[in-house]
């Protein structure tokens, strides 16, 4: 048994400059590669009936958890369109049905404003999803939008339901 005596204590401290006792504020160390949001993107007109949002569904989750297996802090935000896009919950964006035209860029047009509003690239790992029938009543418009998400995204994707007999809707 080792026994320490108070003149133990003073020889072994340690010598402390006042630089050393300056006041330190924490700062927490964030990684900015851990975070992860998925902008989801879904056409809500007529057409997509609650059949074809079930498969969207479907892929929304089984993307959201495996992100969650690669990043440390995923969101997942839902877009609807139909003529208008808009920020929706979650059981909106799979319970709503609108009327009207399709026109897809509306949809990542608003993903756009998300991602230079909300969610900078420095700080995210983006990746917009997109689910619709097929229909579209302005595509260049459209693809115009999507080249000018390209740069800021990890990942664009676009997922086209296609009816019972397995035609496209632009084909039928």
């Amino acid at each position: 048994e080792i026994k320490l005596t108070k003149k133990d204590f003073k020889e072994a401290l340690i010598y402390l400059d006042n630089e050393d006792l300056r006041y330190k504020k924490f700062e927490p160390d964030i990684e900015y590669e851990s975070n992860a949001v998925i902008i989801a993107i879904m056409d809500v007109s007529g057409s997509m009936y609650d059949e074809k949002k079930l498969i969207a569904r479907s892929f929304y989750w089984w993307a959201f958890n495996f992100l969650r297996t690669v990043y440390k802090n995923v969101k997942i935000v839902f877009i609807t369109h139909h003529t208008e896009a808009k920020v929706v919950s979650e059981e909106e964006f799979f319970h709503t049905v609108e009327t009207g035209g399709t026109y897809c860029w509306s949809g990542y047009k608003l993903a756009k404003e998300l991602i230079e509003t909300e969610f900078p690239p420095e700080r995210w790992n983006i990746y917009v999803m997109y689910f619709s029938d097929g229909e579209d009543f302005e595509p260049d418009k459209t693809t115009e939008t999507i080249k000018s998400l390209l740069p800021l995204c990890n990942a664009v994707g676009y997922g086209e339901i296609m009816h019972k007999s397995g035609e496209s809707l632009l084909e039928a």
